[in-house]
């Protein structure tokens, strides 16, 4: 079995995608802070399992969107601000 790993939602809004693009629909959204649990996938994303109403259904996580309790508690910048 892979490896589970698990870290924090960065953005405000952290996504799960189903399929390894943004562009894709989302399937889950999570807030700032929520840890997710993951396997790894490719370089750019994990994958989750997550459950829409009920069923288990594989979404995918860009490694971007989440990271550790210090990134958390840093302080986020958007377009440099």
């Amino acid at each position: 079995t892979m490896p589970t790993f698990q870290s924090y939602a960065l953005a405000n809004q952290t996504h799960v995608y189903s399929s390894t693009s943004r562009k894709s629909s989302k399937l889950k959204s999570y807030k700032r802070g929520h840890l997710l649990k993951y396997r790894p996938h490719n370089n750019n994303w994990h994958k989750a399992t997550v459950y829409i109403n009920g069923k288990a259904q594989t979404g995918y996580i860009n490694i971007n969107d989440v990271g550790s309790n210090s990134q958390l508690k840093s302080p986020i910048y958007i377009n440099g601000i």
